[in-house]
């Protein structure tokens, strides 16, 4: 996680990133015992907040869709729990499927799909800021 770090935070310099204290990831921990490591190693290690100006937010922890989309997108994302967005409408979570967490992003259409080419939220991170 410091080379993820350190590559972040050179291409992106203007970042704002807070991490997660430790108290409130063993909240998040508690609540959700089988939240992927990879998110919550990064909230702690590298944080939460704006990567870049506006490249892409990182949320302090898991958000519902109701707090984001209108009442109908919102009921047709009940089961998916969002991490972060692009400042631009495309937002990213987990759905949580036959006790797995499935990676995908919210299409403009409002609905959730799994993202293929990445298995974890820094895969999907290392892809989407440097391809």
């Amino acid at each position: 996680m410091p080379e993820l770090k350190e590559r972040l935070l050179t291409a992106f310099p203007d970042s704002r990133l807070t991490p997660l204290t430790r108290k409130k990831a063993q909240e998040l921990r508690a609540k959700h015992p089988d939240l992927p490591t990879d998110y919550l190693h990064f909230l702690v290690n590298i944080g939460y907040g704006r990567i870049g100006k506006m490249r892409f937010s990182v949320y302090s922890g898991l958000c519902e869709a109701r707090s984001i989309y209108d009442e109908e997108t919102a009921s047709k994302l009940a089961d998916v729990l969002l991490i972060g967005d692009d400042f631009g409408g495309y937002c990213v979570g987990y759905k949580k499927k036959d006790d797995a967490w499935v990676f995908g992003g919210v299409d403009e259409s409002g609905k959730f799909r799994p993202i293929k080419s990445v298995d974890s939220f820094t895969s999907f991170l290392d892809y989407w800021l440097f391809r």
